[in-house]
């Protein structure tokens, strides 16, 4: 029987509601024949998606158990955003940040009132990025996976998912948006060895310094849907694929 690791990262958000498609359009049309691995990253607490631009979102208390007896992960781990590695971070990258005027640099919980920064890379790309890499730091031991798959707590397929029709050379991907950016970073999925490169995606851009410089033009936009797909085509040279639609539930 070939073996399926299904990550969850970041913020739980609503997955009380979205708990259901995801076991209906993910984990039941591949359980008879596949193995499948739940792993989940989350954070403590959590906010509304529609909040992270702001320099200080409202943060919700999360109930941890009820989030682990639903999913029955194989492995979980609960993390906290370090401040002081972000800060350092962040310098990396702040000369190679464009953004739309709707996203204003702030004063806030990153530096204080000693700089401005911007709230949407903290919370919507270094946030999001690190999360991943937690999430791949459970996939250790002897255990190979012919397929993985990095999702959301609040995002599931509109329709089934079949890993059989998945090729593990190819990134596969279900996308929110029409067309608006050549690949969303809500759903994809992949073999192994390539979602082990891409999932060190906060290591390689931000870390090692490959985050390119944006600029005006909607792909050259410093988004993370654009961030993850230079990444995977132009740094990591593979092909993707769109296979789905995504929904959200807010």
């Amino acid at each position: 029987m070939k073996r399926a690791a299904i990550l969850l990262p970041g913020q739980v958000r609503t997955y009380s509601q979205a708990y259901g498609d995801f076991m209906n359009f993910l984990v039941n049309p591949n359980k008879a024949e596949w193995e499948i691995d739940i792993f989940l990253a989350f954070q403590k607490f959590t906010y509304s998606c529609n909040e992270k631009n702001s320099g200080s979102p409202h943060l919700f208390a999360i109930n941890e158990n009820d989030v682990v007896s639903k999913f029955n992960p194989t492995k979980f781990k609960i993390y906290t955003i370090p401040d002081d590695l972000f800060r350092d971070d962040y310098l990396k990258i702040e000369n190679k940040i464009f953004l739309p005027k709707e996203y204003p640099l702030v004063f806030g919980n990153l530096f204080g009132n000693e700089r401005q920064f911007y709230p949407f890379i903290y919370n919507g790309v270094m946030a999001q990025h690190y999360g991943w890499k937690q999430a791949l730091s459970l996939l250790t031991g002897e255990t190979t996976y012919d397929i993985v798959v990095k999702t959301r707590f609040d995002v599931v397929p509109t329709a089934p998912v079949y890993f059989s029709k998945i090729e593990a050379s190819i990134v596969s991907h279900c996308d929110y948006r029409n067309g608006q950016y050549k690949m969303d970073d809500l759903i994809f999925m992949s073999g192994q060895e390539n979602m082990i490169k891409i999932m060190k995606i906060y290591d390689s851009l931000i870390v090692d310094g490959l985050m390119p410089p944006g600029r005006p033009g909607m792909q050259q936009v410093t988004f993370p849907e654009n961030l993850l797909f230079y990444y995977i085509d132009e740094v990591l040279k593979l092909k993707t694929r769109r296979i789905g639609n995504a929904k959200y539930y807010r």
